[in-house]
């Protein structure tokens, strides 16, 4: 299919596919393409017969966040050009919002992060964080532009456990917050399976227990994040802009091995959020008997 440009905009050029739209950026004074690959559909784009019309909230297509496919090849990604390539995002992000491709404005940008330190701790490469550190030990706390994340938020976000502990070592601050008010807490108690890792799974869970045994490990990594966490002194009752706490959190997802951890660490299963919920209330509203138990217990 030939490539369409927008507005005959130079920097911007992109193609339709069937399950999804590619979108290409040419940064500014580079020769190179640099890729957004958008997987997601866009829910609905206006035209005289037939006006645009607001989806609800949970209907919205977030085109941008955790979709950005960049072509890592010189003078696109690195601490050099890098600021100039998300600015062309952000303006592909208008453009979008122009043809009314509906976007979550707060998740916007998700998985590319204008701190090289926080894209080196989300992508899960240690010698680089290593290297910028000693280059600079400001780096540490460092939050990044879009969504206000900290290196150790990026990596609690990922599950890195490798990468939180390197920096817990270094000090860093376990209770910044981001722009949605969470600390790496929050993060690490929301942490899921990847789709790769249900893949994994399934496959695998024939062979062996091989799959069950994926599991167990993986679950187990994301107990010994939390571990690291509260160990360092994150605040275990601090609460995000819609007032969950971490123990929200983990009865909203059913954390069976989470639940005791932050109890043991004294959170407080009283707090209630901007619905009006408990830890409790929660438990009780998806039937989790066996947390309802625990948390009854106490309280």
């Amino acid at each position: 299919m030939p490539v369409k440009s927008h507005s005959q905009d130079p920097l911007l050029q992109y193609k339709g596919k069937q399950r999804g739209t590619e979108w290409q950026i040419r940064p500014q004074n580079q020769g190179k393409w640099a890729r957004v690959a958008v997987s997601a559909k866009i829910h609905q784009r206006p035209s005289p017969q037939r006006p645009a019309k607001v989806p609800p909230q949970d209907h919205y297509t977030d085109l941008l966040s955790s979709k950005f496919a960049a072509v890592k090849s010189e003078g696109i990604i690195g601490a050099v050009h890098q600021r100039t390539f998300l600015e062309q995002a952000q303006y592909l992000q208008e453009i979008l919002l122009e043809w009314c491709a509906f976007l979550l404005p707060s998740t916007v940008g998700y998985g590319i992060k204008t701190q090289p330190i926080c894209q080196a701790a989300y992508d899960n490469d240690f010698n680089q964080i290593q290297l910028l550190l000693e280059e600079d030990s400001n780096y540490l706390n460092i939050q990044d532009s879009f969504g206000g994340d900290t290196p150790l938020i990026c990596a609690c976000r990922q599950g890195h456990n490798r990468i939180v502990s390197f920096l817990l070592k270094w000090n860093a601050d376990v209770n910044i917050r981001n722009k949605k008010d969470r600390t790496c807490l929050h993060y690490a108690v929301r942490k899921r399976f990847s789709f790769l890792d249900y893949l994994l799974i399934i496959i695998l869970m024939p062979v062996l227990l091989i799959g069950y045994l994926i599991m167990v490990s993986k679950t187990k990594q994301n107990e010994n994040l939390i571990k690291m966490l509260l160990q360092a002194g994150t605040d275990v009752n601090a609460t995000d802009y819609s007032g969950n706490t971490a123990l929200h959190y983990a009865c909203e997802m059913k954390n069976q091995s989470v639940v005791p951890l932050l109890l043991e660490a004294h959170a407080d299963t009283s707090i209630k959020n901007k619905n009006g919920e408990s830890p409790l209330d929660i438990a009780r509203r998806l039937k989790f008997t066996n947390i309802e138990c625990v948390l009854k217990k106490a309280s």
